[in-house]
């Protein structure tokens, strides 16, 4: 899905989200927490939100171990982003999104969403 454009066989694409959306859903080892801050990110391009969810799925996979929120949301932001910027052409234009483009490449981008985590998903403080 990473690597195939949207607007290319768009009905396997879509038989494969939903297979990877009930996967991801069902099993135990693995739990999506999605913020509002990333459903309101995908108000203009719903589809992103499925982004958001395999980049943040996919950043549990590698390491399960991993209970850090912050790095779980950046990937899924950061997948979304790349999707965004893959498909411009298919998806509707977002100022949002493009500044969260800006934020990354300053480097930023994990300061604009430390504080939208809520409070079940905070990042510990730093004493």
């Amino acid at each position: 899905m990473q690597n195939t454009p949207r607007n290319t066989e768009s009905v396997k694409r879509k038989t494969i989200e939903d297979f990877v959306v009930k996967w991801i859903y069902g099993t135990p080892y693995i739990s999506v927490v999605i913020e509002p801050y990333a459903m309101e990110l995908s108000k203009k391009n719903a589809d992103l939100l499925l982004t958001f969810i395999f980049g943040y799925t996919e950043h549990k996979l590698k390491d399960l171990t991993d209970k850090d929120a912050l790095t779980a949301n950046l990937a899924g932001i950061e997948q979304m982003i790349k999707d965004y910027k893959s498909n411009i052409a298919v998806l509707k234009a977002d100022p949002t999104i493009d500044r969260l483009i800006e934020l990354q490449t300053a480097g930023t981008l994990a300061d604009w969403i430390k504080p939208k985590l809520t409070a079940g998903n905070k990042v510990p403080s730093e004493n």
